[in-house]
Order: structure tokens, then C-alpha cells, then sequence
């Protein structure tokens, strides 16, 4: 059981690091730039 849960918050934290390093990967940065500009004109064109 103790070992299990040693595997699990390993297995965690990669997800984490691959999470992050693909959040902050320029592509990652201009999509997410272009969908706040198209959520923003949205919100402005309601």
C-alpha cells in the first residue's frame, strides 16, 4: 500500500512537469492569448 502511493505521487508529480512545461511553451502561450482575445470579443460583442 505505502509503495503504491510512492508510485501514485511520482506518476503525479511528471503529469505536473509536463503540465507546466507545455503551459508555458510559446505555441502553448499564443493559444491560449488568442482564445482570452476571442473570449473577450465575445463577451464584448453580447
Amino acid at each position: 500500500m505505502n509503495s503504491a502511493s510512492k508510485i501514485l505521487k511520482v506518476v503525479f508529480l511528471l503529469g505536473s512537469l509536463i503540465a507546466f512545461s507545455a503551459l508555458t511553451s510559446c505555441e502553448t502561450m499564443a493559444g491560449i492569448g488568442r482564445d482570452l482575445q476571442y473570449a473577450s470579443q465575445a463577451a464584448q460583442n453580447r
